[in-house]
């Protein structure tokens, strides 16, 4: 058995098997790549675009945390009104919402623009997490749920490598629009790849999850709170992470300069923050193998954590940079993995797909309300650098909790014993 990771010819040859075989997932990720590309390019410029108004780095975070307080509300409205969910459906309300937000960045000058282009944030990033996990649910096995989010994520994360080098190259032009012009360029080559995928999936009915579910006994019912409590470990990974992604996007775009630093610090320390995926996301399965999901989600965490906490000693900016790596290597293995949980549990109880979904979504959210906050308020008090130390601290402090209390296994739904 090799132990070691695969070359590049290894990679090569895992992509093009993978390829045949799920065409459709390649097809959804190259669709995520250029959505993705708009959404990183537009995101870049909002805490710029906030504070050149004059508010704090405070309120700044106040302010992009309020985009997750509107996608928490829609989760609200998805679990109450949407009976079943459909990728189809739900990627195309997903770029309705998208097309507005360039536009509603690139003009406001006031608080109430900010916020409405805040809601619509929040509600197309809803939308294209709940149409994700419907469609790896729908079109892969519970066995490669894994690998096909780990393909994805390569994707997803290519896309915000890319987007902040291109969106600080066009910081100089943000009043005249280029930016946003380029947006709209990725957003139109998603929405054209969408619609080939929303044919071609059509033609091939063969899915894991049905295309209509039966209506819910009462017998049958699960509780969205009792979704909650039974995946609550994998819904705190899933926060926390979100809590580090979204000080990334509030607090790196306003680190302009650092001493001993040739170029925009900011933009290279987030684009950096996406190379590990590039790699890790192809092998996440495979590395894996048949260890926990969960237990291999929490050390991922609480190293890429211990990592980050290392920002409060660093002051060479290119050790800093170094480390910045390193911690997203580690965090590059937890979004593989706590994604394939929320499949898995999709395929096991299509019944409660809405539910688990939206639960997902809602933890998800959350991070994105209280880490902008987070860090908008650290960046003020202790620094920009800083801030990801403290985030660090907080996210050893959860690791180490989800380890010593977490079961090994995570059931949703049991069957009735004869």
């Amino acid at each position: 058995m090799r132990t070691h990771l695969p070359n590049v010819l290894d990679t090569v040859h895992l992509a093009y098997r993978f390829e045949k075989k799920h065409r459709f997932v390649f097809g959804l990720g190259l669709m995520i790549f250029f959505f993705m590309l708009c959404d990183g390019i537009v995101g870049y410029f909002v805490p710029i675009a906030v504070t050149q108004t004059g508010l704090s780095r405070l309120y700044t975070g106040i302010l992009i945390g309020s985009s997750s307080f509107a996608g928490l509300l829609f989760d609200q409205f998805l679990l109450r009104v949407v009976k079943q969910s459909h990728f189809r459906r739900l990627f195309l309300y997903m770029f309705v919402f998208a097309v507005l937000l360039p536009l509603i960045i690139w003009k406001s000058s006031s608080v109430l623009l900010f916020l409405l282009g805040m809601a619509v944030w929040g509600v197309y990033y809803d939308l294209f997490n709940c149409g994700t996990m419907d469609f790896v649910g729908r079109y892969t096995k519970k066995n490669e749920h894994t690998k096909s989010f780990g393909i994805i994520a390569v994707f997803y994360s290519l896309a915000y490598f890319l987007a902040p080098l291109i969106a600080s190259s066009l910081v100089h032009r943000r009043l005249e629009g280029t930016p946003f012009l380029v947006a709209y360029f990725f957003l139109g080559c998603a929405f054209v790849l969408f619609l080939l995928l929303r044919h071609s999936t059509k033609q091939n009915q063969q899915t894991s999850l049905p295309e209509q579910t039966r209506p819910l006994r009462k017998t049958d019912r699960v509780g969205f709170l009792r979704v909650v409590r039974i995946l609550l470990p994998v819904l705190l990974v899933s926060l926390m992470m979100n809590i580090i992604e979204s000080t990334y996007w509030t607090v790196a775009p306003l680190i302009e300069t650092i001493r001993g630093f040739a170029g925009n610090f900011g933009g290279i320390l987030m684009s950096l923050h996406q190379v590990p995926i590039l790699f890790i996301g192809w092998f996440a399965g495979r590395l894996v193998g048949h260890t926990s999901k969960q237990r291999i989600a929490f050390l991922a965490l609480m190293m890429g954590s211990l990592l980050l906490t290392t920002f409060f000693l660093i002051k060479n900016p290119y050790l800093l940079l170094l480390t910045n790596i390193l911690a997203s290597s580690c965090f590059a293995f937890v979004w593989p993995m706590i994604n394939a949980i929320y499949a898995d549990h999709d395929i096991e109880t299509p019944e409660h797909e809405t539910q688990i979904e939206t639960a997902h979504d809602s933890f998800t959210n959350i991070g994105y309300i209280i880490g902008p906050m987070i860090g908008g308020l650290l960046a003020e008090l202790a620094g920009p650098l800083e801030t990801f130390a403290w985030i660090g601290v907080i996210g050893i402090v959860m690791s180490v909790f989800l380890l010593v209390t977490t079961p090994k296994q995570l059931v949703i739904h049991k069957t009735k014993q004869a």
